[in-house]
């Protein structure tokens, strides 16, 4: 059943191998100052990129990869709110938490310490969010904002959302919209880890509605949607009160990782409208960051598809060959450190 309703990518992109973990040196005059925290996967380039930035920026910065948990040195002191890493005492001025995952982690044959690393750290995590320094996204806790939760807050802030049903029995419940074609997408990522160091993508596809008849259940949840016919998708970085847009081009959905030569992506003005929807979901779900997938349907009007918290830039950005996304990020770190460094010098 899975098999037929969701495209399952094993090409080169989609299985993600995973490069050296990245560490930065610091410099012996930066040793003791107040820094950046940066908590992710070692697949994360585009961390690779900021990492560059801030260090020339004079910013100290470190990387955590959940891929090498067992190297890091962390302590979290309570009464006064300060994350050491690596060297104690050490004030954290800004944390920004990405791709920190428990299926990043590398397993061993011990399946209950699996576990039980993978839980202590995602307490952990949520406890530098709700009392540790200052926090990208830090009004949206780690592992929450779902696509299901998404799409229902979106609905209550008067955003149009695609007709959506989330089931187990697509083929014995009413389908949403009345085309010949549904669009199904996965609950919850759209990576899974299939052997150490590998993910495997499970992506949006449109199906005819008829493959219903004879898969009339599903081993899993999913999301089934109306296909909507449009004519333009947008994906839009906000990035604080920022607002950033490509039009994207593909010929199917899920073709931007199984087949990425065939997507065309163009840097475009954000519309008035396009900006208006972004800043309000931006305002009302306290983002700082975040990236959303916009389709504008063909009498004009903005459809609201998913917001994606710990998005990736860099494929975008090269394909429309700019950097102004690296440098809005950039630009909003280093003025979020600044203002958090000097609060924590007094």
């Amino acid at each position: 059943m899975d098999d037929v309703l969701i495209e399952r990518a094993r090409n080169a992109r989609s299985r993600l191998l995973v490069p050296r973990v990245r560490r930065q040196q610091l410099r012996a005059d930066s040793a003791y100052r107040a820094r950046v925290v940066l908590f992710s996967r070692a697949s994360d380039t585009e961390l690779d990129d900021l990492h560059h930035v801030l260090s020339r920026a004079d910013v100290p910065c470190v990387v955590i990869d959940a891929d090498a948990v067992e190297d890091v040195q962390l302590t979290l002191r309570l009464d006064n709110h300060k994350l050491a890493v690596d060297v104690c005492d050490v004030p954290t001025a800004l944390v920004w938490v990405r791709d920190f995952e428990a299926s990043a982690m590398q397993p061993t044959s011990d399946l209950f310490f699996d576990g039980y690393r993978a839980d202590s750290w995602h307490a952990l995590i949520a406890g530098i969010e709700a009392t540790g320094p200052v926090v990208v996204n830090g009004n949206v806790m780690s592992g929450s904002m779902g696509r299901v939760e998404q799409l229902s807050m979106a609905a209550r802030l008067g955003i149009r959302i695609p007709e959506t049903i989330v089931t187990t029995a697509p083929g014995r419940c009413e389908l949403p919209g009345e085309g010949e074609h549904v669009i199904v997408k996965p609950v919850g990522s759209h990576f899974v880890k299939t052997e150490p160091s590998v993910w495997t993508g499970v992506f949006a596809t449109v199906v005819r509605r008829e493959v219903f008849k004879d898969h009339q259940t599903s081993h899993t949840p999913i999301i089934v949607q109306d296909y909507i016919d449009f004519a333009e998708e947008i994906r839009a970085y906000v990035v604080d009160d920022e607002t950033i847009c490509f039009t994207v081009r593909q010929p199917r959905p899920g073709d931007i990782w199984n087949d990425s030569a065939r997507v065309e992506v163009s840097l475009i003005s954000p519309a008035s409208d396009v900006r208006a929807m972004c800043q309000a979901v931006r305002q009302a779900w306290g983002l700082d960051f975040a990236a959303l997938d916009i389709l504008r349907d063909g009498h004009g009007e903005l459809v609201f598809l998913e917001a994606n918290l710990c998005a990736s830039w860099r494929w975008y950005e090269g394909k429309a060959q700019t950097r102004m996304v690296t440098h809005a990020v950039s630009r909003y770190l280093i003025e979020s450190y600044r203002c958090a460094e000097s609060a924590c010098e007094r």
